[in-house]
């Protein structure tokens, strides 16, 4: 459990509802409880008892604070479970307050919000566009033609835009000519996850540098996107140095709607499955886990452009705090500045480490964690990317919304 997380005391708004309700009805009303902290922003979803084959394209759906007026789209999305899942964005919801939510699908209801649209290069890189802003990129090329080709697409990772498309992340884009010797630690790519030392059948393999492995993802996606929200599913092997997969992973990365526009709020699942024998997932904090790397152009900045870091307590060292429930820096990139909150999931495997103290922004949650043959082991993540500096109260608030979900009712319907 992370530190100072009370399960009972903090609540977050993302709604789980099984909802036994068709398309013959107008609307939905569910009453939403109160956090203990101010949130904004912050994703909810309602599971629909119909089958997800059901007929909702085309299906509008508008979300009315039943007490503000206040109206916000909302999405349908298959969901896993072979039901339909209503999701939407909670703008703002106040400590103590109870809020109260009618769904009204279709007739008539807006449908000129800004949407999230997938573009795909085929077999190079999966872009996603808002009002033809970009938003992320997934480079997911895979080259070995020659050794430099294989050095820019060993390992699929994930770029994020900010301000006028500003590029915030580090790699290549598929775009500009990637130099290694003119960057520092080139391996590192965006928001990427890996181990340096991951054994299997008495042997240890390099899935961090890429030394005579690789990640390679198949380039077969599931999509998913609208107003809310954009979901892409991807499978990666990651190969040993004869090309066979130690691990199959299912990267699933969800990207929601925020109030600000240059905000994104990304959620990241890995699911690892050791397909061979049992895949012990070792290494050191600077060398493993789930991590985000800044733009090279950080560690190329002046002094007052280094990276500033934030920890839920003062007088944190985080060479040996253990179990942190977030972390987050702030960098000047140009003239402006952006902030990541990284949040580790209290399900994830412990104790965790962050590496949360180089000065050129590259930082994440490393854990050690053996999964069984056959057996497959699952991580959540989530980042929210945004622009000025942040406060501990907003990342705790943000991190337990994160964490634990809110008690919702429908009421009718």
């Amino acid at each position: 459990m992370k530190p100072g997380f009370d399960k009972i005391g903090y609540v977050a708004v993302c709604i789980v509802l099984f909802v036994a309700v068709g398309y013959s009805a107008d609307t939905i009303t569910i009453r939403v409880s109160a956090p203990r902290m101010d949130v904004r922003d912050v994703p909810v979803r309602a599971d629909l008892d119909m089958p997800a084959e059901a007929s909702v394209g085309g299906k509008a759906v508008e979300l009315r604070n039943a007490v503000t007026g206040d109206t916000v789209p909302g999405q349908f999305v298959a969901g896993d479970n072979g039901k339909v899942q209503l999701w939407w964005v909670i703008t703002e919801a106040k400590a103590g307050q109870e809020s109260e939510w009618i769904a009204r699908i279709d007739p008539a209801v807006k449908k000129d919000w800004p949407v999230f649209a997938w573009k795909d290069t085929k077999g190079r890189r999966l872009d996603l566009l808002r009002q033809d802003r970009p938003v992320t990129r997934f480079m997911y090329e895979y080259d070995e033609s020659s050794d430099q080709r294989r050095f820019e697409t060993y390992k699929p990772f994930l770029h994020v835009y900010g301000i006028n498309g500003q590029r915030l992340t580090n790699g290549p884009d598929g775009e500009s000519e990637y130099i290694a010797k003119d960057i520092l630690y080139p391996h590192h790519r965006g928001i990427f996850i890996g181990w340096n030392k991951l054994a299997c059948n008495g042997k240890t393999y390099d899935l961090w540098h890429m030394k005579d492995c690789e990640q390679v993802c198949t380039g077969d996606f599931q999509l998913a996107a609208g107003p809310v929200l954009a979901r892409s599913r991807a499978v990666v092997h990651w190969r040993d140095p004869q090309d066979k997969p130690l691990v199959v992973e299912q990267r699933t990365t969800t990207v929601y709607r925020q109030e600000d526009p240059i905000s994104v709020l990304i959620d990241v699942e890995s699911s690892l499955k050791a397909v061979v024998a049992d895949v012990m997932l070792g290494g050191d904090p600077e060398h493993a886990g789930f991590q985000y790397r800044a733009h090279d152009a950080v560690a190329k900045g002046p002094d007052q452009g280094k990276a500033q870091y934030l920890f839920h307590e003062d007088g944190l060292d985080a060479h040996q705090a253990m179990d942190l429930p977030w972390a987050a820096v702030s960098y000047k990139l140009g003239m402006n500045t952006c902030s990541v909150l990284h949040m580790d999931h209290p399900d994830n495997p412990g104790p965790n480490k962050y590496s949360a103290y180089r000065d050129y922004a590259r930082f994440g949650a490393f854990f050690v964690h053996r999964i069984p043959a056959g057996q497959t082991l699952t991580l959540r993540y989530r980042l929210w990317i945004t622009h000025g500096p942040l406060t501990r109260s907003v990342c705790s608030a943000r991190d337990a919304v994160f964490d634990a979900p809110l008690k919702a009712t429908v009421t009718t319907r």
